[in-house]
């Protein structure tokens, strides 16, 4: 048996220079990343998960022109103007200088990253823990 602690929960965010043409927008969907190069991690990424789960939906297939696995290297690309950057909310807003975030509307699920671990949690596996609860304050039990 498995037990996890959601460590965050973020939106998905596109994020574009100033000039773009979405950096204008108040509201957006994935169809509307459909005219645009994309630039994201790469498959098994767990933002990328949500991504393509959400596009397949819909029966979506943007273009992904370039892929990363470090949001600065996604950012830096699409402040080049080489694609429209998908990352979480709190990623993007590291890039707030350069890039304009704009929530994908359409994109309901979130991004999670969690820790999974066996139920009976060793004694270094429950030190981890609680330090994460009080690190990141997240309610739950002490271990």
């Amino acid at each position: 048996m498995l037990d996890s602690l959601t460590i965050i929960s973020q939106r998905l965010v596109a994020a574009v220079p100033a000039g773009h043409p979405l950096a204008g927008r108040r509201r957006l969907t994935l169809r509307d990343l459909d005219a645009h190069p994309i630039v994201c991690m790469p498959p098994g990424a767990g933002l990328r998960t949500v991504f393509d789960r959400a596009r397949a939906a819909q029966g979506l297939r943007p273009v992904i022109a370039l892929q990363a696995s470090a949001a600065d290297a996604i950012a830096d690309l699409a402040a080049r103007g080489l694609g429209v950057a998908v990352l979480s909310d709190s990623m993007a807003g590291r890039y707030r200088d350069r890039l304009t975030a704009l929530t994908i509307d359409d994109v309901t699920d979130p991004a999670l990253l969690a820790l999974v671990w066996r139920s009976a949690p060793s004694p270094a596996a429950r030190a981890l823990l609680g330090h994460c609860r009080r690190t990141f304050a997240l309610p739950g039990p002490p271990v």
